[in-house]
């Protein structure tokens, strides 16, 4: 799901799921808090955060298998893409959303969470959800 390429003094951090536009899966966002603290701890200075096949995120892959939708399990969910969103947050090196083609719900809020991003050919930001809404006053995430 990702793969990590360090050039020099800049890491690479590529969302790798083009069958499923990038989508992150439940597991993944565990991977991404992971990898953001190991840049932390790494000599590079700079994170460069982009998408392989042509697109950067679709966002939570909500797809495949049957999701616990009670309130606990929204939660569970939310508290996972939290800590991912709060170890971006918390770098205190620069970051940079390299952004082909989708970036949509939490893979928008990826790019937009980077100091900056570049927009490569085809770059479209939307927020639109097609199959499950998550509310954060639901699911009791406050980002704290």
């Amino acid at each position: 799901m990702l793969l990590i390429e360090d050039r020099g003094r800049v890491r690479w951090l590529t969302l790798h799921r083009p069958e499923r536009k990038n989508a992150i899966p439940p597991e993944g966002w565990d991977r991404l808090r992971d990898a953001f603290a190991d840049f932390e701890d790494s000599p590079q200075r700079v994170l460069v955060v982009t998408g392989a096949g042509g697109d950067f995120c679709a966002g939570a892959d909500l797809g495949g298998g049957r999701p616990d939708r009670s309130v606990a399990g929204l939660r569970a969910r939310m508290r996972r893409v939290g800590e991912a969103a709060l170890a971006l947050h918390r770098l205190t090196k620069p970051t940079v959303a390299a952004v082909d083609g989708a970036a949509a719900g939490a893979g928008m809020n990826l790019a937009l969470g980077c100091d900056c991003y570049f927009p490569l050919a085809g770059q479209v930001f939307t927020a639109r959800t097609k199959k499950e809404a998550i509310c954060a006053r639901v699911t009791g995430w406050s980002g704290q």
